[in-house]
């Protein structure tokens, strides 16, 4: 008698016979992926707007983010060292501090603000002119990051008039008095001569000729240097310049030095020249392997293949020097072992014997 078994849900079969779905799961949509499908466009217009997009990109990617802006360039933090240095004007830029080194200031002849002034250029504020060299003029060098370099100079001398005692009632309504200047350029101020004292008032003569130095330095991993090997420029912003010979307070001066700002674009770059009998670099021509890194990589790779070539080289003299040892061991292993097989022949040759 034939039994007739129910059909189990575990495998179902299609009407040709083969297996399509597992627990109710499609085999076909289970093991399914996605591939692309290329498309062959002839047509010349599309094709040259394709190729003209690509080209633009490539050109962009290339020659504006790589070539002009090095955004391929790793960004790392730069350490290093600022400097600021000021000095006098010194014969052939000579160093001050240095024995032998004269001064070379412009005569009071030639500076149209000094009384000898003998040229024709007018002046209304003419005054008693001094020279001042760079310690006497700030004594006290560069503090706090700040220079500050004065064009003119007024002294005021104070007396005392008074000093706290009981018959005062140790009571001074002013204890100094400044001295009344006479002969003054701007009303009680810029006096030439104050009480008995001359020439309390002067301009630092030849002081645009003073010189002030900017420097530091740069370091990071192996790229080190200082600011003396690169051209240096100088952003100008001509919404900031005085026009003509307008005259400024400094309140006005510092409002505007607080107040005014100068975007990047709007800034004039003028390159600073570089100092006579100072060594300094000048702005070199775009160089594609140098400016792009591309030298450097090659250098670094140039460098690990010398270092493992020199690995390599002290391998193999290893082993050469292992193989000569071997080499000269050999014949003495044989030697030895010539001996045990003649000293085994005598012996077994005495056993026969007996």
């Amino acid at each position: 008698m034939t039994s007739l078994m129910p059909r189990s849900n575990f495998l179902r079969t299609s009407h040709f016979g083969k297996a399509h779905e597992v627990f109710g799961v499609d085999i076909d949509e289970a093991l399914a992926y996605s591939t692309s499908k290329m498309v062959w466009i002839r047509d010349r217009w599309v094709g040259a707007l394709y190729y003209s997009l690509v080209l633009a990109v490539l050109v962009y990617i290339v020659g504006v983010q790589v070539l002009c802006r090095n955004e391929h360039f790793e960004m790392k933090d730069v350490q290093g060292l600022t400097r600021l240095w000021y000095s006098h004007p010194t014969l052939n830029n000579c160093d001050p501090l240095k024995e032998g080194c004269v001064t070379d200031f412009t005569s009071f002849k030639d500076l149209p603000y000094c009384d000898e002034y003998l040229g024709t250029l007018q002046a209304d504020e003419r005054g008693h002119c001094e020279y001042q060299a760079a310690l006497s003029m700030i004594p006290g060098g560069v503090t706090d990051n700040r220079l500050f370099i004065p064009t003119a100079v007024e002294l005021l001398t104070e007396v005392q008039q008074c000093e706290a005692s009981q018959a005062n009632n140790y009571s001074c309504p002013d204890q100094y008095t400044i001295l009344n200047g006479t002969d003054c350029l701007h009303g009680d101020y810029e006096c030439r001569n104050r009480g008995n004292l001359t020439n309390q008032f002067f301009y630092v003569a030849d002081v645009k000729n003073f010189k002030v130095r900017f420097t530091s330095s740069f370091e990071r991993d192996g790229i080190r240097g200082n600011s003396l090997m690169l051209p240096a420029f100088v952003g100008i912003c001509e919404g900031l310049m005085r026009k003509g010979h307008e005259v400024k307070t400094w309140s006005e001066r510092k409002f505007t030095t607080k107040n005014a700002k100068c975007e990047d674009a709007e800034l004039t770059l003028k390159k600073i020249p570089c100092e006579f009998g100072v060594n300094c670099a000048e702005m070199h021509k775009f160089d594609i392997m140098e400016d792009t890194g591309i030298s450097i990589a090659g250098r670094e790779w140039a460098h690990r293949v010398d270092r493992i070539k020199e690995e390599l080289q002290n391998e193999l003299a290893v082993q050469s020097e292992n193989a000569t040892e071997l080499a000269m061991m050999l014949p003495q292993l044989r030697t030895r072992r010539l001996r045990h097989r003649h000293k085994v022949g005598k012996r077994g040759v005495g056993q026969t014997a007996l």
